[in-house]
C-alpha cells in the first residue's frame, strides 16, 4: 500500500462551518422573511387605507355632483323656466321683463349661497339669459352654438360633462378654468320630444381643492381627477388642468407589489384609482412612500442587528457541539491524508473499530473503483476526439481538390478565359484563407456557406455548367454555430458521386432550416444515387463512424463521427438515395449561439437518452 502524507482541514472544522453556515443561512433567510413579511403588512394597510381615503373622496365628489346635479334638474324642468323660453318671442318687452326678473329671483334663490358656481346660462339659438355673471356672454361664441346645435337635435335630456376650459364667450375674458355641465330643456307637459333650450353652469375648478386640501397638507397625497377624454378636470398641479392626462409614473415592482415610480424625481408612490359612480370621472391618488420607506428602513436595521446577535451566538453553539460529533470520524481522516492522487487504485485499510468508519472505508474504496473506471473512459473518449480531431485536420486541404484546382486553371490558361481563371483563383484563395488563418474549431453557419458557396464557384466552373446549385437558407440560421468543414464533405460527395458524369441538367440543392431547436441542413442532387446495396453499407459504417478509403462517402462517417462526439447521439447524418434518381444527405446539429459552442455532457446525455429512447 502506498499512502502519502498531506493537509486536509479537520472534520471538526468542517462541521463547524456546516452548521454555523446552515443556521446562519437559516437567520439569514428568516431576517429576510420577517422583513419582507413587515414591509408587505405595512403595504397590505396602506393600500387598505389609501383605498379608504379614495374611496370617501370619491363619495365626497359624488354627494357635490349628485347635488349640483339635482339642482341643475330643478331649473332645467322648472314651469316658470320653461314657459319664460317658449314665449320670450310672443311676449312683449315689458312682460318679458317681468318673467326675467322672476326667473332670475327664482335661479339666485337656488344658487345664491353657491361659490362653486361660475355662472347659469339658459338659452336657444337666438336667446341668452345669465345669472350670476359680471360677464356679458356671446351668444354667437362657436362653443355655445356648437353646444346648442348638438343638444338641440337630441333625443334626450341627460346632462353632459364637458372637458375644463378658459371661458371664451365673455366680452371681458376669464383666466380661470371652467368645468361646463349643459342639459338640455324641454317641456313634458306637452309630451313633446323637442328640445326648446340648454342650461349652462359653470362650476369652478378650485371648489374640489377642499376635498383634496388635508390629504396634500398630511399625508403627502397628490391628486387629479380624470374624464373619459383623457382631460385632467382638477389636479393639485394646477398647471395641468385642462391639459390633457401624461402618465410620467411607470409601473413597477416593490415587495411585490404593484407601485409607480416618477422618473424625473425617481420617487416612489402608492397609486389609487376609483371611478365616479355618477359620471365618467376617475379620481387619481398618489401617496408618497417616503414615509414608509423610512419606517421599514429604521426597523430593517433593528432587525438585522438581532440577527447578527443571533449568528454570533449561532457560531459558538455550532463549535462546542461539532467537537463530539467529529470525533468518530478523526481517525478517517488520518488515513485520507496518506492518500496521493497516484494511488487511486489502492485499497484504504479499515483500522478504526467503530461502524460508522467502516462503512465509510467501504464506500470511499468503491467511490475509487469508479473513479478509475470513470477515468479509462474518459481516456478513451478523448482519443477518439482527437483521432476525430486530427482527421478533421487532414480533411481541410484535400491534396486531390488542389491538384484538380490547378488543373481546371491550366486548362482556362489555355483556353485564354481570363476571367473564369481570376474567378477560380479569387474563390481559391479565400478557402485558403478560411483555412490557414481561421483556426476556430467553430464557426458561425454564415462563413461556413460562404465556404461552401467559393469551392461551388470552382466546381460550376470546372465542370463547365453541368449542375447548377439551388440555396434556401432561412433567415436567421447564419448567426449559430457549427463547426468548421462540417458541410463541406458532404457537398463535395454529392458533386464527386453524383452530378460528375451529367453531362447537363445537374441539379444540386441546399437547404439550411430550422426544425424545433436544431438546425437541419438537406444536401440533394438528381445525379447517379447509391445503389441498396452500397446504401446499406455506407449506412453500417455510418453507425460505425469508420471511414474506409476507395469508397463512396468522402469523409462522411468522419463528419458522423465529430457531430456525435460534440453534441451526442442525437444528432448526425442520415442517408437516402435511389438509383438513377438521386441522393439526399440530411445533417441536424443543435441550434447554438455564439455563447454555447458545444453542449454540455449532461445535454449530450439527455441527447443520447432522446436517441435511445426514439
Amino acid at each position: 500500500m502506498r499512502q502519502r502524507k498531506g493537509f486536509q482541514v479537520s472534520i471538526r472544522t468542517s462541521m463547524i462551518c456546516l452548521f454555523s453556515a446552515l443556521l446562519t443561512v437559516i437567520l439569514l433567510v428568516m431576517g429576510t422573511l420577517l422583513g419582507n413579511y413587515f414591509v408587505r403588512s405595512t403595504m397590505s394597510v396602506m393600500l387598505q387605507y389609501n383605498h379608504q381615503l379614495a374611496e370617501q373622496t370619491r363619495i365626497n365628489i359624488d354627494n357635490y355632483v349628485s347635488e349640483l346635479e339635482s339642482l341643475i334638474s330643478i331649473v332645467s324642468r322648472n314651469p316658470q323656466v320653461i314657459a319664460y323660453i317658449e314665449n320670450h318671442h310672443e311676449n312683449d318687452a315689458y312682460t318679458n321683463l317681468k318673467n326675467t326678473q322672476s326667473v332670475s329671483e327664482f335661479i339666485s334663490s337656488i344658487i345664491s349661497e353657491k361659490d362653486d358656481i361660475e355662472n347659469l346660462l339658459i338659452m336657444n339659438g337666438d336667446m341668452l339669459f345669465e345669472i350670476k355673471s359680471n360677464h356679458s356672454a356671446n351668444i354667437h361664441d362657436p362653443f355655445l352654438q356648437d353646444a346648442w346645435n348638438k343638444h338641440s337635435q337630441s333625443v334626450t335630456t341627460k346632462l353632459e360633462y364637458y372637458d375644463p376650459h378658459i371661458p371664451s364667450y365673455y366680452v371681458t375674458s376669464k383666466v380661470q378654468y371652467t368645468i361646463p355641465l349643459i342639459q338640455p330643456l324641454r317641456d313634458y307637459s306637452n309630451y313633446t320630444t323637442q328640445n326648446i333650450g340648454m342650461t349652462v353652469v359653470e362650476i369652478n375648478t378650485k371648489h374640489f381643492r377642499k376635498y383634496f386640501s388635508e390629504l396634500m397638507h398630511n399625508y403627502r397625497f397628490s391628486a387629479k381627477i380624470i374624464n373619459d377624454n383623457n382631460r385632467v378636470v382638477y389636479s393639485t398641479d394646477d398647471e395641468t388642468i385642462g391639459r390633457f392626462y401624461q402618465n410620467t409614473l411607470h409601473r413597477t415592482d416593490f415587495y411585490g407589489y404593484s407601485v409607480v415610480r416618477d422618473s424625473a424625481t425617481d420617487q416612489m408612490y402608492l397609486q389609487t384609482k376609483v371611478q365616479s359612480r355618477i359620471n365618467d370621472w376617475t379620481i387619481v391618488l398618489n401617496a408618497s412612500m417616503v414615509p414608509m420607506i423610512e419606517t421599514a428602513e429604521k426597523t430593517n436595521i433593528t432587525l438585522w442587528a438581532m440577527v447578527l446577535v443571533a449568528i454570533l451566538l449561532v457560531w459558538v453553539v455550532s463549535a462546542y457541539l461539532s467537537t463530539y460529533i467529529a470525533k468518530p470520524v478523526s481517525a478517517l481522516a488520518v488515513y485520507m491524508q496518506e492518500m496521493r492522487p497516484e494511488s487511486f487504485q489502492d485499497t484504504l485499510l479499515n483500522v478504526n473499530r467503530y461502524r460508522e468508519v467502516t462503512a465509510l472505508y467501504a464506500r470511499f474504496n468503491e467511490m475509487m473503483e469508479r473513479i478509475n473506471g470513470l477515468i479509462e473512459q474518459a481516456y478513451h473518449q478523448k482519443i477518439r476526439q482527437r483521432d476525430a480531431e486530427y482527421e478533421a485536420l487532414q480533411a481541410k486541404i484535400n491534396p486531390h481538390f488542389l491538384y484538380n484546382t490547378f488543373q481546371t486553371i491550366n486548362s482556362l490558361a489555355t483556353l485564354e478565359r481570363c476571367m473564369d481563371i481570376e474567378k477560380v483563383v479569387s474563390a481559391l484563395s479565400k478557402m485558403m484563407e478560411y483555412l490557414i488563418y481561421r483556426q476556430n474549431d467553430i464557426v458561425s453557419i454564415m462563413d461556413e456557406l460562404d465556404y461552401i458557396r467559393r469551392y461551388l464557384r470552382i466546381q460550376e466552373i470546372r465542370y463547365g455548367g453541368n449542375f447548377t446549385v439551388r440555396w434556401h437558407v432561412a433567415a436567421g440560421v447564419g448567426e449559430y454555430r457549427i463547426m468548421k468543414l462540417l458541410i463541406q464533405p458532404v457537398v463535395e460527395n454529392a458533386i464527386k458521386y453524383g452530378l460528375a458524369d451529367c453531362m447537363q441538367g445537374g441539379i444540386l440543392s441546399i437547404d439550411c432550416h430550422f426544425e424545433g431547436k436544431s438546425i437541419v441542413f438537406e444536401i440533394s442532387d438528381n445525379g447517379a444515387g447509391i445503389r441498396e446495396a452500397d446504401l446499406v453499407a455506407l449506412r453500417k459504417r455510418l453507425e460505425n463512424e469508420r471511414d474506409e478509403e476507395n469508397e463512396k462517402s468522402i469523409g462522411l462517417p468522419n463528419v458522423q463521427g465529430r457531430i456525435r462526439l460534440r453534441y451526442g447521439e442525437a444528432y448526425g447524418l442520415k442517408i437516402e438515395s435511389t438509383e438513377d434518381v438521386g441522393t439526399r444527405v440530411t445533417v441536424t446539429i443543435p441550434a447554438l449561439t455564439e455563447k454555447f459552442e458545444w453542449l454540455t455532457d449532461q445535454q449530450r446525455r439527455l441527447g443520447n437518452e432522446n436517441s435511445h429512447r426514439g
